[in-house]
């Protein structure tokens, strides 16, 4: 994003961590990367690599939890407020949830009762409402728990992976971290 450091910036890195990858990224292309990487990085500097990492929907709202888990082949409408919604559709079309709809707003979006009663005209019944762990605590505000009022949302759970051998790097990194322990970024 651009609140990251710049290139210039891993001279000073102990350890440049590459998201956001794809949780295929082959060795060959990990290998290009990390060539193109040690322009800017003092040698020995360890290159990882890291993927996003989503787990099963949970309800979010009371609607969704007396409708239960959403399922494979249902139509689905996504509501975001971040900066890269793709990887999220994504993962829903691979789920194989048919994402018919969606509203997406700019990062940190902060929510409004208008924003809802838009996603409430498009919204049809069946359709499940995926939205991100990180809007969700947007979307909890009460000022629009009425406008929420009977929306099935869902929320997706996302971590961030360390691929390959990223987590025992780490962890020699930082003596502080246990064999036993994941590696949660």
């Amino acid at each position: 994003g651009r609140l990251r450091e710049t290139r210039a910036g891993a001279a000073r890195a102990d350890v440049v961590i590459m998201t956001k990858c794809l949780p295929d990224f082959s060795m060959e292309k990990q290998a290009e990367v990390i060539a193109q990487v040690r322009r800017y990085t003092r040698p020995g500097v360890p290159v990882l690599f890291s993927a996003y990492d989503y787990a099963a929907p949970r309800p979010l709202t009371v609607a969704a939890q007396a409708l239960g888990l959403p399922v494979a082949g249902q139509p689905a409408l996504l509501l975001t407020g971040i900066a890269q919604p793709g990887p999220l559709r994504e993962h829903l079309l691979a789920a194989g949830f048919q994402v018919a709809d969606e509203f997406i707003f700019p990062d940190h979006h902060a929510f409004t009762p208008a924003d809802l009663a838009a996603v409430r005209a498009r919204w049809r019944a069946g359709q499940a409402i995926f939205t991100t762990e990180k809007d969700a605590t947007r979307l909890l505000a009460p000022a629009l728990a009425e406008a929420l009022a009977g929306l099935p949302v869902y929320t997706i759970p996302v971590r961030v992976a360390l691929l390959g051998t990223g987590a025992a790097q780490l962890r020699q990194l930082l003596p502080g971290l246990s064999a036993g322990q994941p590696v949660i970024l």
